[in-house]
């Protein structure tokens, strides 16, 4: 998935850019100040590909940031899926959680 490692820092934590400002003087007027609006983020088709994960689709981007965060709290994502699905619909009589 190395051909994608561009693609998919692009959208994830990204530092807003800052703008370099003239000093005010004491004859200069102050410019009137613009909101800035977070900026909307575009992915390519291929960012948004659908690809699987658990047996549902979800597009790659999100795949990726999933996986990216996992690996930064060193946790891996099927245990907590397994672990959800089993507290939210529980397990067959006999199957126990070690057993999946």
């Amino acid at each position: 998935m190395a051909r994608f490692r561009e693609q998919v820092n692009k959208g994830i934590e990204q530092e807003p850019e800052t703008k370099n400002q003239k000093p005010e003087t004491r004859n200069q007027k102050p410019e009137a100040k613009l909101i800035e609006k977070t900026p909307i983020l575009s992915y390519t088709d291929e960012d948004m590909e659908a690809v699987n994960v658990a047996g549902f689709k979800v597009p790659y981007i999100v795949r990726e940031h999933w996986k990216k965060r996992c690996r930064e709290k060193r946790v891996k994502l099927s245990p907590i899926l397994k672990e959800f699905l089993v507290n939210e619909f529980g397990l067959p009589p006999g199957i126990s959680i070690d057993d999946i």
